[in-house]
């Protein structure tokens, strides 16, 4: 049947909406586009270029810091043994309580240390809790006895009450060979006399990196003992994190062989242990997991940079687009380098100053335009889809008289209603036909599967389903008959309790490759010769052919074979 359209205006709700889809994008794009291009990456390598400046400015401050106060405490140590304010040698309190007082007179600092030339030793040591806080303090003393070739090293422990330390533990144990002067520390504050020997390395005794500086403390031509103060490399971590914890960028020291010496991730710099080294190792910056030093490890593998220059430019991500601004920069102490790692979209705010504009602008003139366009679109569209919707929702009801007016603004909204009746219509017959078909269906599924099983059971040749597990789930009489045994002692049988076990692995196979069709030969009956034939059954699926069971058949070939 032909239904013929009713009159309808020419304008079409398509070219309608289009037009309106132009004008409000077109506008839209004048409003964004044109600041946005202007200004959208005008000032971004100005600002990251100071943000660089900033953090290498204060980082270097930082390290500097340290590093004097590592100097100042060394040269207090060396006025007040050298000006007799205080007897290293003689020991008791007063040298006890010199030490921790400086320990304590610089939170950032591990140890305080003093090397005898006769091996004995002095040290007092900060312990940090997990939350970056000290917790206890301990005082170390070594005696070497050399008739022994080893030393006894006695701590006391002590813990923070406000101003004061309480003593709440002494540990002793034997140290066997643990002597000073041939310690790598001693030895190289001997092979510079009266200037400061770095060192970076792991302490053996909190497994933690730190850096360690000591000097020789000589006195009228001879040598007193050796100097030593040394921190956590982590303390240098918690800094960077303090002062760049809400900036989304990433920030590390590493030393000329990409060695990790700090970030803003504490833990990230954890020990490394190298195979074949007898002790943990500072961990490459290739061996971090940190996503924010990412960029840096992956431009670090790629290019080829002499660490002692400083160096920025922009890297861009291979796999995400992603660009990152990066900055290296030599500290000036030891062979340290600060990085920074700042994302492009981080310092994109001209773009988001154009798009607080825009909204502004926006915000005044929708509310005027919105008022006229819902009014239009209520009577073009609205109204004939509000009838369409509740004729809809009848006919989900289950009632398929109901019918819509075919008079519309437009002639899509037409064409609309009038095949929505047409389709009505046809629903209609679809579930009078529907119904009758169910009548007989059942029926006729019985007298189909009557036909397919007499079809089965008259089938010359054997044939058997077996399922997933590898059981026989039907047979039919000539495969019984070619096995000597009834339907009812084979079928949910396994194959292998069935068939010979050549047989039995054919379906085993199958499963394994279910494309290809396995054949064998096998006895029936009394004296005759069977061809087995074994294919799989396979419901395809999105991830490719999933095995279902098989099919097994039997044909008597007997008479070929004589």
């Amino acid at each position: 049947m032909t239904a013929k359209l009713p009159s309808a205006s020419p304008l079409g709700v398509r070219m309608l909406l289009a037009g309106i889809a132009f004008c409000s994008i077109g506008l839209t794009a004048a409003i964004v586009y044109v600041p946005w291009a202007l200004t959208s990456r005008r000032n971004i390598n100005e600002v990251v270029a100071q943000v660089n400046e900033e953090i290498e400015r204060n980082t270097a401050q930082e390290v500097t810091r340290l590093f004097d106060n590592v100097a100042t405490t060394q040269k207090v140590i060396q006025l007040a043994v050298t000006e007799g304010l205080v007897d290293l040698a003689a020991g008791g309190a007063q040298r006890e309580a010199f030490f921790l007082s400086l320990l304590r007179a610089n939170p950032n600092f591990t140890f305080v240390q003093f090397a005898y030339p006769n091996g004995d030793y002095i040290g007092a040591q900060r312990v940090f809790g997990s939350d970056g806080e000290e917790a206890l303090f301990n005082l170390h003393f070594r005696r070497w006895f050399a008739d022994r070739q080893t030393t006894i090293k006695t701590t006391d422990v002590y813990r923070p009450v406000g101003n004061t330390l309480q003593k709440i533990d002494t540990q002793q144990i034997p140290e066997p060979g643990w002597y000073a002067p041939l310690r790598p520390w001693y030895q190289d504050a001997v092979k510079t006399p009266g200037q400061p020997a770095w060192t970076v390395y792991v302490y053996r005794s909190t497994n933690t990196p730190g850096v360690d500086s000591n000097v020789t403390l000589i006195k009228d031509g001879k040598l007193l003992g050796i100097i030593g103060v040394g921190f956590e490399l982590s303390r240098i971590s918690q800094y960077l994190a303090r002062q760049n914890r809400d900036r989304r960028l990433g920030v590390f020291i590493i030393n000329r062989k990409q060695d990790l010496i700090a970030s803003l991730d504490p833990a990230e710099g954890s020990p490394f242990q190298q195979p074949g080294q007898d002790r943990p190792q500072l961990r490459p910056l290739r061996e971090t997991t940190n996503p924010l030093l990412a960029p840096a490890r992956q431009a670090l593998a790629t290019m080829s940079l002499d660490l002692g220059q400083r160096h920025r430019f922009v890297y861009r991500n291979p796999e995400t687009g992603t660009r990152y601004f990066l900055s290296l920069s030599p500290l000036g102490k030891l062979d340290w380098v600060v990085g920074t790692i700042i994302p492009e979209a981080n310092y994109l705010v001209n773009i988001d100053r154009n798009n607080r504009l825009l909204l502004a602008l926006v915000g005044g003139f929708v509310p005027l335009a919105a008022v006229a366009v819902v009014a239009l679109a209520d009577r073009i569209v609205g109204r004939p889809l509000a009838a369409l919707t509740g004729a809809a929702v009848k006919v989900a009801d289950g009632d398929l008289t109901i019918r819509v007016v075919e008079a519309a603004p437009t002639r899509e909204m037409a064409l609309l209603a009038v095949t929505f009746n047409r389709m009505t219509v046809q629903l209609g017959r679809s579930r009078d036909e529907l119904a009758e078909y169910n009548r007989t269906l059942e029926q006729r599924v019985a007298q189909r599967t009557g036909e397919l099983q007499a079809v089965l059971d008259n089938l010359a040749d054997g044939l058997a389903v077996i399922s997933v597990d590898d059981r026989l789930l039907q047979i039919n009489p000539a495969l019984a008959k070619m096995l000597g045994r009834s339907r009812a002692t084979v079928e949910g049988q396994t194959a292998l309790a069935v068939f010979p076990s050549h047989v039995a692995d054919l379906i085993v196979s199958c499963r394994a490759n279910p494309s290809h069709v396995y054949t064998a030969e096998m006895a029936i009956g009394e004296e005759g010769i069977g061809k087995a034939v074994v294919s799989a059954i396979c419901m395809d699926t999105p991830a490719g052919p999933s095995y279902m069971g098989a099919v097994l058949s039997v044909r008597d070939i007997t008479i070929e074979k004589q």
